[in-house]
């Protein structure tokens, strides 16, 4: 209810001499205001779209989290809507570690394990933008300088960390063996099981 109180007063905008509660009216009719000005033929298609996305979204993590633990479809599509409702509200990517925990607490799977899958997930995807990013630019011909650098850095990034984590899948037993047996290592381990 908190949360809904502040959006609706940031919605409000900059009024310095309103009350709290009649900011939030302010922002309540803001808001109403723009969603009734939208065009249903424009906004359900949209919709739609975003429901698919989410949808494919955990289906491909319940893919990469069967390699770890097997996962209900709901849970996962669950961590994924919670994770962005979250985008918008939670600072610092925080809502990946938001994902992992609501899956983790639904499934009974060690928190670190999921965010391993999650770690994982967020690699998969950045492979898949370059791809694509390299594609279209062989495509489209020659790039505007700034753009290549970035396509050749994300290149790069995306080749060390695909490097990385098949090496830490392949030396994972003796990665493991390494660590201490305390609560670091017992969590360190276990992110390494959702690789």
């Amino acid at each position: 209810m908190l949360l809904l109180l502040w959006l609706l007063v940031r919605a409000a905008g900059p009024e310095v001499d309103s009350s709290i509660p009649q900011r939030a009216l302010m922002g309540l009719r803001a808001v109403g205001s723009q969603l009734a000005s939208l065009d249903a033929s424009i906004l359900l298609p949209l919709l739609a779209c975003e429901a698919l996305v989410q949808c494919s979204k955990a289906l491909k993590w319940t893919a990469i989290l069967r390699s770890a633990h097997p996962v209900r479809y709901l849970n996962a599509l669950r961590g994924i809507v919670v994770g962005a409702a979250a985008t918008h509200l939670v600072p610092l990517r925080l809502d990946e570690v938001l994902r992992a925990g609501v899956v983790s607490r639904r499934e009974n799977i060690p928190a670190a394990t999921v965010f391993g899958t999650v770690v994982l997930d967020r690699i998969i995807e950045l492979g898949l933008l370059g791809l694509v990013v390299g594609i279209l630019s062989l495509l489209t011909g020659e790039l505007p300088p700034l753009f290549g650098k970035a396509v050749t850095l994300l290149g790069i990034g995306t080749l060390l960390a695909i490097v990385a984590c098949l090496a830490l899948v392949a030396w994972r037993t003796p990665i493991i063996a390494l660590l201490p047996e305390n609560r670091i290592g017992q969590k360190l381990s276990s992110v390494l099981a959702g690789l």
